[in-house]
């Protein structure tokens, strides 16, 4: 039997990336080589903040280092009932001079939303694999089992310790291994934008973001592949930080709606669904000729039906649609007649490589599985999620189109 490779993390970063790409809020290494530049930001009054399950692993050791450095720290640990993070909102206050955040994204992003709200800088130390948009413009806040996405002013440092965050569960792997994977559907959303607008594409994008997925697709080829899906989403984290055009792709606002659709859902089964359907959708799409198709898209219904039944603001949802014109509409037929071949190549062979993409995300959840989500919470997902961004997808020219309401 042929042994499988150890992946290293530290090469694989420094040869995907030079030091004028990798950002100043980044440190990536260990715990203990990071307590010296973290020293260098907490003067004055410290707040620090965990999840209780990650008290005895990471929470306990780094405050008393915290404490020796003869800051004025307090710590708050985060209950796992607290749904609102209103523990954190509580603590931050206008005599706090920096916040630390210890956690996954969503504690992440609520200790920096409420800092950002009071303007105080904030550090974040990820705890688990899934932190794609930590150098975004936005938080994506979970409160009471939905995502909202916020504005918020962007983390002081951020470190990402591979030993640390290889403690994690190895659900959380097979979230943070489907949210890179999915990427693949981001990727033709994006050209297809630039295609839309007259944009360039910009390669440089382009090439970090495939590196970023290769190397997770990679990750069953290795003994250690976890530490190759933590490697993807870094570089993943670095691109989205510096090109917000990848993000808000037809899969990203899929996973929003099913956390609107299926709260209860774990995260992991929403960016699997997500990508799967999304990747789907797409094939049919672009495999057969819609022009002609007499469906046309109840834009004022859908709203009607999104509000009544999700308890989501009309006006954010009108704010988000922009109908096409007949002219525009005539134009994206003609866009799509002349690119059609080549985006059915790549629908197909990721199509093919979706049941090992599968099986190895299956591998990560484990025996207990990832749950379920029902057919009508998929179908009304897929409904909503176009009205959830103003960014032109191929999901949102579906419906457009009228394809989708037939798909549905």
């Amino acid at each position: 039997m042929r042994m499988k490779k150890v992946f290293d993390f530290k090469t694989f970063i420094s040869l995907a990336l030079d030091s004028e790409t990798l950002p100043n809020e980044l440190f990536i290494g260990s715990l203990d080589d990071f307590l010296t530049p973290l020293k260098n930001l907490t003067g004055g009054k410290v707040k620090v903040f965990m999840p209780e399950k990650d008290f005895k692993k990471v929470g306990a050791p780094l405050f008393d280092k915290i404490k020796s450095f003869k800051s004025d720290a307090t710590l708050t640990i985060v209950s796992v009932s607290d749904l609102t993070y209103s523990a954190i909102k509580q603590a931050i206050d206008s005599k706090t001079d920096i916040s630390i955040a210890v956690g996954d994204k969503y504690l992440l992003s609520a200790v920096r939303y409420y800092s950002s709200l009071s303007k105080i800088p904030c550090v974040a130390i990820v705890t688990s694999p899934s932190f794609d948009k930590v150098f975004s413009d936005n938080v994506y806040l979970k409160r009471n089992g939905e995502v909202e996405i916020c504005p918020a002013k962007k983390f002081e440092k951020v470190l990402v310790d591979e030993s640390l965050i290889l403690k994690s569960r190895s659900e959380n792997f097979a979230e943070a291994y489907a949210c890179s994977v999915k990427k693949l559907t981001s990727l033709i959303d994006y050209k297809m934008g630039c295609f839309l607008s007259g944009a360039s594409v910009d390669e440089g994008v382009f090439s970090l973001v495939k590196k970023a997925v290769n190397v997770c697709l990679s990750a069953p080829s290795y003994e250690n592949g976890k530490s190759a899906i933590i490697a993807s989403q870094t570089l993943l984290s670095i691109v989205i930080g510096k090109a917000p055009a990848i993000i808000n792709s037809g899969a990203e606002t899929l996973v929003f709606a099913l956390s609107k659709c299926a709260p209860e859902s774990k995260d992991c089964k929403k960016e699997i669904i997500s990508f799967e359907k999304v990747l789907k959708l797409y094939h049919a799409f672009f495999s057969n000729d819609f022009s002609s198709l007499l469906s046309t898209p109840e834009y004022f219904l859908d709203i009607e039906k999104l509000q009544k039944e999700f308890n989501i603001s009309k006006e954010f949802l009108l704010g988000n649609l922009k109908i096409p014109s007949e002219k525009r509409r005539l134009l994206i037929n003609l866009l799509i007649d002349k690119t059609r071949d080549d985006f059915l190549s790549e629908t197909t062979a990721i199509l093919k490589a979706f049941y090992k993409i599968k099986k190895y995300y299956s591998s990560l959840t484990g025996v207990m599985g990832d749950g379920n989500i029902s057919y009508k919470q998929i179908k009304n997902a897929v409904t909503l999620s176009p009205y959830l961004t103003d960014k032109t997808s191929v999901l949102t020219l579906m419906r457009d189109l009228g394809v989708l309401s037939c798909a549905n």
